[in-house]
Parts: structure tokens; C-alpha cells; sequence
């Protein structure tokens, strides 16, 4: 039975990657913010992997589908060919050869596409994420009289504490959503979003 290798999430390299938002001009130092401790602090780390992995199984499921259904079509030829009579052997043996490259390669196509699916998906939730983040950073960034805000990372070999603003995009992003990091978005929502996304 075929199957779609997503690939394991890595929210780290996406949350955490290197990356600047220019807010407006002012004369205060660069912000930064944690975008992967945001994540974990309300939660949305797991969210997001719930969702991904909600639409991994989605992806597998319509492998599998496609798969039996072109499996049944090869079982329906080879029961032909084993049934034809000599003369039209060589015909039929043909047929079952063509049927068989072309399955092989409409898996490999559907399984092409179910994977840039699954990656357009989740590049759609972190960026999702990051708005929310940016919104909220923002003004943050206004108040200080700040340009820039970028995110920590591996780019990043020191910065002060003093423009960390981590904490404060927490605290932004509960009072804004009204919600704490225990309370994560329902399975049923989760699914919905997932199989909207997938379906298109």
C-alpha cells in the first residue's frame, strides 16, 4: 500500500529561522523575539502539529484509494491475460505492461503532488503564525520607537536581554486572543482547517 512521506515537522527551522520584519523608521535598537518560545508558551507548537500530522493520515488515505483502485485495475488485466487465448496473448501482455507504467507513474505523480501539498501547509500555518506574532510585535516595536524587529536564531550570536520582547508578544497575544496556553484549538477545528487547506 503506498504511503506519503511528509517528513517529520520541524517547527525549529521555520520558527526559528533567521528573518526581519521592518516595522517603520525610528532610532531605537532591533527587537527581538523568540517566535519558537511564543509558539510553545501558548501552545501552537502543538497545534500546528496536530494539524500536520491530521493531514498527513489525510494524504495517506487518498494514497491509499488511488493505489487499490489502480491495483484493482492491474488485477482486472492480469486476469485477462492469464484468460486470453494464445493469439491474442502478446496483445493483452502489452496492454498489461502499458497499464503498468502508467500506474507507476500516476502513483509517483499523486504522491509529487500530496507532498507539496503537505509542505504548501505547512509553510501556510507558520505563516499564519507569524502574523499574529507580527501584529502584536508591532506595535511593541512603535512604542520603543524601534525599525526593526527580528526573530532569535542560529544567525544570532549574542543580542541584550533588554530587547527581547518575547515575553511581552506572549502576554500581547493572550490579552488579544483571550485564551491561555492550556486551552488549544479543538479537534474538530483542527480538522476542519486541515481538510479546507488540503481540498484545494
Amino acid at each position: 500500500m503506498a504511503k506519503v512521506f511528509v517528513g517529520v515537522l520541524v517547527l525549529v527551522s521555520f520558527l526559528s529561522g533567521s528573518g526581519c520584519n521592518e516595522i517603520q523608521e525610528g532610532t531605537g535598537s532591533p527587537l527581538v523575539v523568540d517566535l519558537l518560545a511564543v509558539a510553545r508558551a501558548l501552545g501552537r507548537d502543538e497545534v500546528m502539529t496536530q494539524k500536520l500530522d491530521l493531514a498527513r493520515q489525510q494524504l495517506n488515505d487518498q494514497m491509499s484509494q488511488i493505489s487499490e483502485e489502480l491495483d484493482k485495475q492491474l488485477k482486472a488485466k492480469e486476469s485477462e491475460f492469464e484468460q486470453a487465448s494464445k493469439k491474442n496473448r502478446d496483445k493483452t501482455k502489452m496492454e498489461l505492461d502499458q497499464l503498468t507504467l502508467k500506474a507507476n507513474l500516476q502513483l509517483r505523480k499523486t504522491q509529487q503532488l500530496a507532498n507539496q501539498k503537505a509542505i504548501l501547509y505547512r509553510n501556510q500555518l507558520v505563516d499564519e503564525f507569524r502574523y499574529e506574532v507580527m501584529e502584536v510585535a508591532e506595535k511593541i516595536a512603535q512604542q520603543r520607537k524601534a525599525s526593526t524587529i527580528i526573530t532569535s536564531g542560529s544567525d544570532l550570536l549574542w543580542y541584550a536581554s533588554s530587547i527581547d520582547i518575547t515575553d511581552e508578544v506572549i502576554g500581547g497575544l493572550r490579552a488579544l486572543a483571550n485564551i491561555e496556553s492550556d486551552h488549544p484549538a479543538s479537534n474538530s477545528a483542527i480538522e476542519d482547517q486541515a481538510s479546507s487547506s488540503l481540498a484545494n
